[in-house]
């Protein structure tokens, strides 16, 4: 297909209908699926809700099943939908998916995993947040209070 097709006739030289959000955001990038995180996740910030970011993250993760910032935000979504155990879920998988988590996904995760009980693996996550970044406080009274 050529950008003949594509109604923005932005110039791209594959038309990926997917990539045009509602008539609202136009990405026409290759790999969209870290744009489209970073997008979610600046909305989501801005909205305080997840409405106009899932179908975000639902194009991420159907354009790369890895992408981990993906399934970062979406459990962020989850969490402020009060959704912990799905909110768990993603993050556990965001950081099995990456070789080198971010701190705060580790952080999010282990704030997830207190919410439902599991104290041990919490800890668990909170220690490999602070090998990563030792200079965290909010991650060291996490484990403080937990430890004690």
């Amino acid at each position: 297909m050529d950008c003949s097709r594509c109604p923005k006739r932005c110039g791209h030289s594959l038309y990926r209908p997917q990539l045009h959000l509602a008539g609202q955001t136009h990405i026409s990038q290759a790999n969209s699926a870290p744009l489209l995180a970073g997008l979610a996740a600046t909305i989501m910030r801005i909205d305080h809700n997840c409405d106009r970011v899932r179908p975000m993250l639902g194009l991420a993760l159907v354009e790369d099943a890895s992408q981990w910032q993906s399934l970062w935000v979406l459990g962020d979504c989850f969490v402020e939908e009060g959704q912990t155990s799905l909110a768990e879920a993603a993050y556990r998988r965001a950081v099995r998916i990456t070789d080198f988590p971010d701190p705060l996904l580790l952080y999010s995760w282990g704030r997830s995993l207190e919410d439902l009980g599991d104290r041990s693996t919490a800890i668990t996550a909170y220690e490999r947040a602070a090998k990563i970044d030792p200079m965290d406080e909010v991650i060291k009274m996490r484990l403080k209070l937990l430890r004690n």
